[in-house]
């Protein structure tokens, strides 16, 4: 029979570092749509800090395996220990983790962690599992100890940067544990299913076995529809196989792409038409490619007597266009009096001056609102607008998907590929600026007309780019 790799490993911090970097011992292929930045996983919090994070999923317990899905299932781990060539042990701070026996649906661990100084200190763990975004997932074992302990188990992305699940459960001396979840899969990548089995609290005299059976990971086969303001049920844009990518910028390189983008410096005409407080810049200190991802860094440091500084990109004279589907994947900052946005305005804006050359707020936030806004101004006979008056969002601060859906007579827009705001354009009315070219904005303001001037102090405040993708 195969038997578990025993890795010596690192200290957490390292660990990662060396696993993303030489992707040593673990196999992670991540798509170019779900790129994450690298937060290490802080090995200062306690366990009632971990215990209740779970910040990417939507869940329901049970202690019935009773629940099921409607569409058909999709086996990702099952519960036959007689293969043991997917799981891998780890141990590290003098942890000693070993297997005892194996075979059908349960595998024994013999365990001694008096030294162990943190719950992954020893851990069984399978890697690189694929999880789709917006498909359900069950989760399912059960677990026994010999002796009373607390264990951490974790569904989590490989890059440690967000959790499915993430939970510490007390055991009770040969009672079996019945562990049921259902979770909603928000962030689309590989996912490492680990049970981390190193600290006991205070017990020093702790060798003990460890019974682990009936492992299962399942997920919904089809992927969810998706309802629309109609009330009705369709494929999201984003799934759409007859698109053909016409441009995007993935924020693979090292700097921003000036074959791309154009800063643009100051603070405008009356702080840009807004009031706003900012000087825009194209320092390093407040724009930077890493990791895959566009980062705009608004900072309260005093710049050119000005109090913020942050930074403002355009496409504009570099790509234009009208119709198709835009996308981007963004994280948003969250603080009272910062104004992040992804938006557009017409091409012919030094011809025709706003609001008659259009404006589309694709995607804005204000403040510490769990809001995100989509709107329309335009001009007919005056300035008007038309807008969703703001969509709830869950945690605004981590990505989500921002779409339009941009035709002759209709736009349509999305939040994370819900239907989240439409409004009908026409060649007879103001709205026909909808029917010419626009470029693409991003930009952090500080302060403004809008989100007022009152301002915190939790300073640099940052938006998050993965991609920006547009298909006709």
């Amino acid at each position: 029979m195969e038997k578990p790799k025993i890795i010596k490993i690192l200290p957490i911090s390292l660990f990662c570092s060396l696993l993303l970097s030489c992707n040593i011992n673990v196999t992670s292929k991540i798509t170019s749509s779900s790129k994450e930045t690298y937060n290490e996983v802080s090995t200062s919090k306690d366990d009632s800090q971990i215990s209740s994070e779970t910040s990417s999923c939507e869940s329901t317990t049970s202690t019935s395996n009773s629940l099921s899905f409607n569409n058909e299932e999709e086996l990702l781990i099952n519960n036959d220990f007689n293969s043991l060539s997917s799981w891998q042990l780890i141990e590290s701070h003098g942890c000693i983790i070993k297997e005892k026996s194996h075979g059908n649906s349960e595998l024994v661990l013999d365990v001694n962690n008096s030294s162990a100084i943190e719950t992954w200190s020893a851990q069984l763990i399978q890697n690189s599992i694929p999880l789709k975004y917006g498909k359900e997932y069950k989760v399912e074992f059960i677990i026994k100890s010999s002796i009373d302990r607390p264990f951490n188990f974790v569904l989590q992305s490989m890059d440690y940067s967000k959790y499915l699940i993430n939970e510490i459960i007390e055991l009770k001396a040969n009672q079996e544990y019945h562990f049921f979840k259902i979770v909603t899969c928000k962030v689309e990548t590989s996912y490492l299913y680990g049970f981390l089995l190193g600290k006991i609290n205070n017990i020093t005299n702790n060798q003990h076995e460890i019974t682990i059976k009936n492992v299962s990971l399942i997920g919904e086969k089809n992927k969810q529809e998706t309802e629309g303001l109609d009330g009705t049920t369709s494929i999201p844009p984003s799934e759409s196989h007859s698109r053909k990518l016409l441009w995007s910028d993935e924020f693979n390189e090292e700097e921003v792409d000036k074959t791309k983008w154009t800063f643009e410096i100051g603070n405008g005409a009356g702080g840009w038409g807004n009031n706003e407080l900012q000087y825009y810049t194209d320092r390093k200190e407040n724009v930077k490619v890493s990791n895959g991802s566009l980062k705009i860094i608004a900072l309260n440091d005093r710049y050119l007597n000005y109090n913020y500084s942050s930074t403002r990109i355009i496409s504009k004279d570099k790509f234009e266009f009208h119709y198709g589907y835009v996308e981007a994947r963004i994280a948003l900052p969250s603080l009272v009096g910062i104004w992040p946005a992804f938006w557009m305005l017409g091409a012919n804006i030094d011809e025709v001056s706003w609001p008659k050359c259009g404006e589309i707020d694709i995607m804005e936030a204000i403040n510490d609102e769990s809001k995100v806004y989509s709107t329309l101004h335009y001009n007919e006979n005056n300035h008007v607008s038309k807008g969703n008056n703001g969509k709830m969002i869950v945690d605004r601060t981590d990505y989500h998907i921002y779409g339009m859906e941009w035709q002759e007579d209709i736009m349509k827009f999305y939040l994370d590929d819900v239907n989240i705001f439409e409004f009908a354009i026409s060649s007879n009315n103001g709205t026909s600026a909808f029917q010419k070219d626009f470029f693409f904005i991003f930009n952090v303001a500080v302060g403004g007309n809008w989100p007022g001037f009152n301002i915190g102090t939790a300073f640099p405040q940052t938006m998050s780019v993965d991609y920006l993708r547009v298909y006709q």
